[in-house]
């Protein structure tokens, strides 16, 4: 009996090790195709393209190389993700951290996560930090927008993804309150509020016209300025501006295979393989800090909060029809 456990366990070793060699060599084919397939053109890396998916965006230009499209944008060795949290951040961040392995960049993850404004003398020190390190660059922080060019300084690409507002909010509340591992310090009795209650009875941290309230999502597009933390027409606008200008993908989460096969296309540089490592990694990177406990909404609660929202929702559209005619223009699929 002893031998015969032994054989089969020397059996699934090598099976083991069979289908890790294969594995690795998967890899590394694909890795060589790339190559070559680089060298098939001179060498040539950095090939223009800008998506036109509404006025005022960056123009369009392809490059065909054995007539097939080469989608690959001229950018900066720096991205930065100045990730919105509550969606999808903290999977894209491990996918993001996986990749720099296999495509040989150099990733920061800030640990700094309630820091999102910063004042001129900060917004100095935050570009003196991008200036300070190697290239190429991803670094990932919850941050709002800082404009580089005012700091006399190239301006990075930036990259996001959203959500609809008021899921986020929701997500938001009761991660801060259930998830074990991201507990924020708070009085029972605040914890156990329902997000309902908390709209209809008007605490600040539902209904506050601010970053610490519900305006969450604009001010990571919109920027520092001050007007930017305010609902407005003015922010709003902005907003959008800067993510015609400096944003080279912002994806929504209901597409967030779509985001990578985006990115990958886009900048393969830096997110070659991101859709494959993405299915690979499974539940670990399309369940992480998922919020574990939601309750149900009153429909005056919705009523309430997408009026408060107007500005978001708008915002929210702008970026989810951007990012379907951006994929149609990439893949020639509309979808839905």
């Amino acid at each position: 009996m002893v031998s015969l456990v032994g054989k089969l366990r020397r059996k699934l070793m090598v099976l083991t090790s069979f289908l890790m060699i294969l594995w690795l060599a998967s890899g590394l084919l694909l890795t060589w195709s790339h190559y070559f397939d680089d060298l098939s053109v001179g060498g040539q890396r950095h090939l223009a393209l800008y998506l036109t998916v509404g006025p005022g965006n960056r123009n369009l230009t392809t490059h065909h190389r054995h007539h097939d499209r080469n989608y690959e944008v001229d950018i900066e060795d720096v991205i930065i993700y100045n990730r919105v949290p509550k969606c999808a951040s903290t999977s894209m961040r491990l996918v993001m951290k996986a990749l720099s392995k296999v495509n040989k960049y150099n990733i920061h993850s800030s640990r700094i996560y309630s820091q999102e404004s910063l004042n001129d003398t900060g917004q100095k020190l935050f570009v003196e930090q991008i200036k300070s390190l190697r290239r190429p660059l991803l670094f990932v922080r919850h941050i709002f927008f800082v404009d580089f060019t005012r700091h006399n300084f190239t301006q990075p690409t930036y990259i996001n993804m959203i959500r609809d507002p008021l899921e986020r909010l929701i997500s938001d509340y009761y991660f801060k309150r259930y998830n074990v591992g991201y507990l924020f310090p708070m009085s029972s009795e605040d914890r156990d509020r329902k997000y309902t209650d908390c709209v209809q009875d008007n605490y600040t941290e539902c209904v506050g016209d601010s970053p610490k309230g519900y305006f969450r999502i604009i001010p990571y597009f919109c920027g520092q300025d001050p007007y930017c933390f305010i609902p407005s027409d003015r922010s709003l606008v902005q907003a959008k501006q800067n993510v015609e200008n400096h944003f080279l993908v912002v994806g929504v989460i209901d597409y967030v295979r779509e985001f990578l096969e985006v990115l990958e296309k886009v900048a393969p540089r830096y997110f070659r393989s991101a859709p494959l490592v993405y299915e690979i990694g499974g539940d670990r990177y399309k369940h992480m800090a998922r919020t574990k406990k939601k309750d149900q909404l009153s429909s005056r609660t919705v009523e309430i909060m997408k009026t408060k929202l107007r500005h978001d929702y708008d915002f929210y559209r702008f970026i989810r029809n951007r990012f379907i005619n951006q994929y149609k223009a990439l893949f020639d699929i509309r979808l839905s």
